[in-house]
């Protein structure tokens, strides 16, 4: 019942990472994320900056 979108499925996800484009947006996507989360659940993203 399935079968024929995951076929549809498994071409594109082949079609995308033959993309540099895509490459290269997924990983700074990822990138940010990371220092985001970084940032937000540790004392890293807590600085205390004189504000004047």
């Amino acid at each position: 019942m399935h079968k024929p979108l995951f076929t549809v499925a498994r071409f594109e996800v082949k079609t995308l990472l033959r993309s540099w484009f895509f490459r290269i947006f997924s990983l700074i996507a990822v990138g940010l994320l990371l220092a985001f989360n970084i940032g937000a659940a540790t004392e890293i993203g807590n600085a205390n900056w004189l504000i004047e």
